[in-house]
């Protein structure tokens, strides 16, 4: 669903496909579906609703997936996501601003949990639930210059704790 890199030039950008996994392989939606035509998108799925939302990272629109048609929501994102992300301990969708913070999607809306002074977000983040650790995860690499280094935060569900790489 959605694609992390943008549209190349000479695409059509009414050829987006979304697939959806069947009981053993990917299978092709519907011809009738009509895939949204963003570009750096997150996805997660969407508990309270069971519906996987998906973000415009370089934008603020915003989409559901019922399983069947893809549906844009109107509530408004504070900001461009750099991830969205499934928090299964607490059973509600994350999303991360750079500079805005954490927010939770809850009743179709984003709520401000965190403001995030202490989690450095960058394009080169990954976020995942750990069902080993009951947490999400983020792990972020940061170039100096000279080197790389990379870090991982665990959400507390109230804050970002750095941990032991």
């Amino acid at each position: 669903v959605g694609s992390d890199y943008p549209v190349p030039k000479g695409t059509n950008p009414e050829r987006l496909e979304t697939w959806v996994w069947g009981e053993d392989t990917w299978v092709k939606a519907d011809s009738g579906v009509t895939t949204p035509s963003i570009q750096e998108t997150g996805t997660a799925y969407d508990p309270s609703a069971h519906q996987l939302l998906m973000v415009g990272i370089d934008s603020v629109s915003m989409w559901a997936w019922s399983g069947s048609t893809w549906s844009r929501l109107t509530a408004s994102l504070p900001a461009p996501m750099w991830a969205i992300v499934t928090d299964y301990g607490v059973g509600c969708t994350l999303g991360v601003t750079d500079f805005l913070g954490t927010f939770a999607w809850a009743d179709g809306q984003w709520v401000r949990l965190h403001a995030d002074d202490d989690v450095s977000v960058s394009a080169s983040a990954a976020f995942a639930w750990d069902p080993a650790v009951n947490a999400v995860l983020e792990y972020g690499v940061s170039p100096d210059g000279v080197s790389v280094s990379s870090h991982v935060y665990r959400w507390s569900g109230g804050s970002w704790n750095p941990q032991a790489n």
